[in-house]
């Protein structure tokens, strides 16, 4: 005898039935089974386990909303230093340039190299004291403010404590070498002026005396009042011994040091100039500038100033008669 099940019943007894192992192993693949729903995330908006979403970058290159605006090209303030004559005491920029229309390179002259960096360095000694009898600073400081000359071959130090600025002469001392065992050729040293001023106005100071009349050698003279200034070699004597001169090029390596002595001079001017040494190696070539720290040298007339040389047995500075000027 047939029984009649209802339907109700039917459909209650479906829904509780196991699943089939088929169906078991596609459930535990699944991410919507149990360990699946416990790690998955709830990613609708506005859901408490949504992920916060990066902002996309824009393709334009504009800042999105809230960010600071950037200059598409950096801007820097224009202007030049008018070439007035200094007075009073010597401000803080003494040895900063104060000309307009700093001297370009000729155009036929080598690009510098810059695959890796220059293959020599140079060390400079701007106020390196060759022969200190014929070593001047000008400042604007009274002789009572003045301390003694500095001791040792160095005035560094004295110079920049005094804003002094080198008269009638710069003696400059360069020290050349090779960052390797392979040769590098120095072509030519090219004397650049930033520009040309009226002397100073400030008193100048003698660093010595009575040293004879001997001539150091300078290796390299250079006449800052000419239109081009170039770096002529000299000869010069040391004792009873001549000096020859010798000219461009020279040969400098990590082993073998080159030191060039220069002697830059001013009769009648005010001047901020810095020097370009022209290299080649192998087949590399370029141009390495040579400057007291990044600021252009500065060489001053002594004509018709007040000049003074250092009592060390009074502790005074006193003013040369006309018989003594340098």
């Amino acid at each position: 005898m047939g029984v009649v099940v209802p339907a109700a019943v039917v459909a209650s007894y479906a829904a509780t039935k196991p699943d089939s192992p088929a169906d078991a192993g596609a459930a535990e693949r699944s991410p919507t089974s149990r360990a699946g729903r416990s790690l998955a995330t709830d990613r609708r908006p506005g859901a408490s386990g949504s992920l916060p979403t990066a902002p996309v970058p824009s393709l334009t290159g504009q800042p999105g909303p809230g960010a600071p605006a950037v200059p598409s090209t950096p801007s820097f303030p224009g202007g030049t230093h008018a070439p007035n004559r200094p007075q009073g005491n010597p401000p803080d920029t003494a040895h900063e340039p104060a000309f307009p229309g700093a001297t370009s390179a000729p155009a036929d002259e080598p690009a510098p190299d810059t695959r890796s960096g220059p293959p020599l360095t140079v060390s400079t000694r701007p106020y390196t004291m060759i022969d200190s009898c014929d070593q001047v600073f000008v400042t604007g400081r009274t002789p009572a403010e003045v301390p003694p000359p500095p001791a040792g071959v160095n005035a560094r130090g004295w110079v920049s404590a005094l804003r002094a600025v080198p008269g009638g002469r710069l003696q400059l001392e360069l020290a050349v070498q090779g960052t390797s065992r392979q040769a590098v050729v120095l072509r030519a040293l090219h004397v650049r002026v930033v520009g040309r001023a009226a002397p100073l106005d400030w008193s100048a100071y003698v660093m010595a005396d009575g040293c004879g009349s001997g001539v150091t050698p300078a290796t390299l003279d250079i006449d800052l009042d000419r239109d081009s200034p170039i770096a002529r070699p000299v000869a010069g004597r040391q004792g009873d011994i001549r000096i020859p001169a010798t000219d461009f090029p020279y040969k400098t390596s990590a082993t073998d040091p080159q030191v060039l002595d220069v002697v830059a001079h001013t009769t009648g001017h005010d001047v901020q100039w810095y020097l370009e040494l022209e290299w080649s190696s192998g087949d590399r070539h370029g141009v390495l500038r040579v400057d007291d720290e990044g600021r252009p040298f500065r060489t001053t007339a002594i004509k018709e100033r007040p000049q003074y040389l250092f009592r060390s047995d009074l502790n005074i500075w006193e003013l040369l008669p006309d018989y003594a000027r340098r």
